[in-house]
């Protein structure tokens, strides 16, 4: 697996500047949770690791190559992606959909065994093979979220980058994908995620990234940007910190005025 690098990458919307020269290397084999408050550029980082987003200024590598530069179905095998709050359009099944994620393998239509393996370890992955012949459109919002990883899972994607994977989701839930997204870590992948809740980020992430306004304002392990100081100059708000091990709790106090 190689590493994802954002070299002085930058990203201009609509004459605003949405991501201004980050610099950052991407682990194959970590979770790298991306937090930081609305609008700072945490959705618009990932579609440019994702080559979706074409950047302003910089680039974004894999193996060194820059992303703009392969080919769209290349980009497709070596990194999945999943937007936020993805939708399905259409009523079909769960192992079609799924199969969808197939797509960059195949330069035409039709599915063979290969295609075939990778939809059945994706569905299992996920814990959504007793879903296989239902329609999408009658699964909960839970069951969905753990399919579209799976379409995701099934391109057998070296890099898994996912905006907002638990939002809205059971607790339950919610812990179920944390823990299939370390464990696709620890087989090697790489993983980027964007996360609103500080807690599941202290839980997850082997690594944080935290944006505010478009700029890096600290990475590092979980123990060293999840500190006080970090939250309070990224949120606007205090917070009593405690650590119980290898494990971090987060109590906001109130606004830091």
């Amino acid at each position: 697996m190689s590493r994802l690098i954002a070299r002085s990458l930058s990203v201009r919307a609509g004459g605003k500047t949405v991501l201004d020269s980050i610099g950052a290397v991407f682990e194959p084999g970590q979770v790298t949770a991306v937090i930081g408050p609305n609008g700072a550029g945490k959705s618009t980082l990932l579609m440019a690791l994702a080559g979706l987003r074409r950047p302003s200024a910089g680039a974004v590598t894999l193996d060194g190559v820059d992303l703009a530069r392969r080919p769209p179905r290349d980009r497709a095998k070596r990194i999945g992606y999943l937007p936020q709050l993805a939708e399905v359009a259409w009523a079909i099944d769960v192992r079609t959909l799924v199969g969808l994620g197939r797509t960059p393998h195949h330069a035409g239509f039709g599915a063979d065994a290969a295609d075939d393996a990778a939809v059945a370890a994706a569905l299992a992955a996920t814990n959504t093979a007793s879903l296989a012949d239902r329609d999408v459109t009658t699964l909960s919002g839970g069951e969905r979220g753990r399919v579209l990883i799976a379409r995701a899972l099934a391109g057998e994607p070296d890099w898994l980058l996912a905006d907002e994977p638990l939002t809205a989701l059971d607790p339950g839930v919610q812990i179920d994908i944390a823990d299939l997204l370390k464990r696709l870590a620890r087989e090697g992948r790489g993983v980027v995620v964007t996360l609103h809740d500080l807690g599941f980020a202290a839980r997850l992430a082997d690594r944080i990234l935290v944006l505010t306004d478009g700029r890096i304002l600290a990475d590092g392990s979980v123990a060293a940007v999840l500190s006080q100081d970090v939250i309070a100059r990224a949120y606007g708000v205090e917070t009593h910190v405690t650590t119980h091990g290898d494990r971090i709790s987060i109590d906001i106090t109130g606004r830091n005025l």
